[in-house]
């Protein structure tokens, strides 16, 4: 192991230090002037710094193609839906809901006549489907008029 001298900022004289083990993972050590008492640093010699290593794991290629859209973008959402997807939705909305009034009106009967054990959380089901259908018809409705300023 060898000797490194270095001149003492503050006094200006030499300083005999020991450097670190080649094993040290610190660029710098401080050391201490034995004439002033004044501390500095100086570069480690042995010092290297850990190897980096580039590690793939998954590879793989992906082309991407930058194609402008012939239609004009645009957010989802209830209010930016085009009039016939409101109009589709009231039809459907009111032809659904109707089709299901006389089952659901059926479920009730079952339940309040006690038909072999009936769990009443069924008709409360579907009568809650139900209405939703007539919601989502009765939503797109209001809409329409809204855009027509109705």
């Amino acid at each position: 192991m060898s000797i490194q001298h270095t001149k003492c900022p503050g006094c200006g004289a030499t300083v005999f230090s020991q450097p670190a083990m080649s094993g040290s993972n610190r660029p710098e050590s401080t050391i201490q002037c034995e004439y002033c008492g004044s501390q500095f640093r100086v570069s480690n010699p042995n010092y290297r710094p850990d190897p980096v290593v580039h590690t793939t794991i998954n590879t793989y290629t992906t082309t991407y193609r930058n194609v402008p859209d012939s239609r004009p973008a645009r957010s989802s959402g209830w209010s930016n839906a085009s009039d016939r997807e409101h109009k589709v939705a009231r039809i459907l909305g009111y032809i659904i809901g109707w089709l299901m009034s006389p089952f659901v009106l059926g479920l009730w009967i079952a339940a309040f006549m006690k038909v072999d054990d009936f769990p009443i959380m069924i008709p409360a089901m579907f009568t809650g489907i139900m209405l939703f259908f007539f919601f989502i018809a009765s939503r797109s409705g209001r809409e329409l008029r809204r855009r027509r300023g109705v």
